[in-house]
This record gives C-alpha cells, structure tokens and sequence, in this order.
C-alpha cells in the first residue's frame, strides 16, 4: 500500500479528506460485517454511522466555504491524517484477504474510532454558529458512543476462548 499524501491548499481540502476518511472507515466496517455475520447489526450499525458522518462533514465543509466554521490551522494535523487515511486503507486491504480474528477487528476499530484526528477534530474546527456548535457536539457524542459499544464487545471477546 502506498502513501497517498496530498497537499492541503484550502481548509476544503482537509474537509475532503475528512470526509473520505469516514468512507474508508464505512468500507472497513462492512468488510468485518462480512467477516463476522454473527454481529451484522452491530457492524451495520457503526457503518451506517460513519456514513452519516461524512455527509455531515460535507455539509461543515459548505459552511467552511462560507466561513461559518473554520479550522484552527495551528492546531490541524494534515500528516496525521494522511496517515490515517492510509493506515484505514491499509487495514481495508488486510481484513479483504488474509484471516482476521474479533478481536483483532475490534481493536483496529477501536484504535480508529480513538485516533488523534477523530479525538481533536473538535478542538481544531470552530464556528461562531450556535448550529455548528451543536453538529461539532453531535459528532463527538456519536463517536464516543462508538468507542463506549466497541470497548463492550472487545472485552466480552477477549473474554472468550479463541
């Protein structure tokens, strides 16, 4: 797998990339769905999830371009999120043709759902909007119930025999 690094010229760009960020995290839970049809609707559900929040991002990304929220560009990582792009991407290609366990499925989600870029997205995008506080807010509260379901049922399956 090969880095993809892009320069970032606008903060469109980085929403760009935010957003197919989401995607490949949709498309790597899909493949676990696959794996792992005993939790379908678990998977399901986190893959419908992030597929939302690419379109919600979309739409910050329109607000962006009418400088209704922003990024605090001091504080945006754009490395950091190229490498987890391709670190995703990766993982996408992993879990498509080699054997993957639960719990191996389970950490990489979690690893991506507590990632640098997913945990300080809200500190470096800002809005004087009280309607992009509330989506900035949204966002957060949905990812952490993510991590909160993905660290239930990683501890149920380390809990049992391989």
């Amino acid at each position: 797998m090969t880095s993809t690094t892009t320069t970032f010229n606008t903060q469109s760009d980085i929403f760009i990339l935010m957003i197919q960020q989401e995607a490949w995290i949709e498309q790597l839970y899909r493949v676990y769905q696959n794996l792992f049809p005993t939790l379908d609707a678990f998977w399901d559900q986190l893959a419908r999830e992030e597929h939302i929040h690419g379109e919600v991002l979309a739409q910050l990304a329109k607000r962006v371009d009418n400088e209704t929220c922003f990024f605090v560009e001091r504080k945006f990582n754009t490395t950091g999120l190229q490498t987890s792009c391709d670190y995703i991407r990766k993982q996408i290609q992993v879990a498509s043709t080699e054997p993957v366990t639960l719990v191996k499925a389970l950490a990489t989600a979690m690893d991506l759902e507590t990632s640098l870029i997913e945990k300080e997205f809200f500190t470096v995008v800002a809005s004087d909007t009280p309607a992009n506080r509330a989506v900035f807010q949204v966002l957060y509260g949905q990812t952490q119930e993510h991590r909160q379901r993905i660290v239930a049922l990683l501890a149920e399956a380390r809990m049992r025999p391989a």
